[in-house]
């Protein structure tokens, strides 16, 4: 398979609006349960099992947000599973990050891949995505993340730089 820039566009643009979506809204405030944690402030092995920072409302938003810009490119349905890929992977992620102990908002490598790798497992079961695309998607999302974490810092939505 020779590598298509355009398919690239499909596959990149919603998986990184479904990720960034949650945190451009996180200070946008709503009625409701919305706003509260998903895991409803449980624990397991010791830790929160996801962390404040998971609402319900980021879950929807970036599955909503990454799944219309898949409608706007005309890949809706490709756009639902890379979305749907992003949250539950990120919500995994924050899992996983949980258990080793690592707090919210700390630096932790997984972070910039672990929502691409999951889009891309997602997309996969329906779509043939080849080599390319994921090493692609993967050596270029941690650079996007920091960039992205950087730009959420100056601009007040992150309190950390990374």
């Amino acid at each position: 398979m020779v590598f298509d820039p355009v398919l690239f566009v499909f596959l990149a643009i919603p998986v990184y609006v479904a990720n960034s979506t949650p945190l451009l809204f996180s200070k946008v405030r709503v009625l409701g349960f919305l706003d509260l944690p998903i895991d409803r402030k449980k624990f397991f092995m010791g830790e929160r099992l996801l962390g404040d920072g998971k609402t319900l409302k980021g879950f929807v938003l970036g599955l909503l947000s990454g799944s219309f810009a898949g409608l706007i490119l005309g890949a809706s349905f490709l756009g639902f599973l890379l979305s749907l890929g992003v949250v539950v992977g990120d919500l995994l992620g924050s899992f996983i990050k949980r258990r080793f102990r690592i707090k919210r908002g700390r630096q932790w490598f997984w972070d910039s891949i672990f929502f691409v790798v999951f889009a891309l497992v997602f997309a996969s079961s329906f779509f043939s995505v080849s080599w390319e695309y994921w090493l692609i998607l993967l050596i270029l999302s941690p650079l996007i993340h920091r960039l992205a974490n950087v730009l959420a810092f100056h601009s007040g939505l992150k309190n950390v730089k990374y």
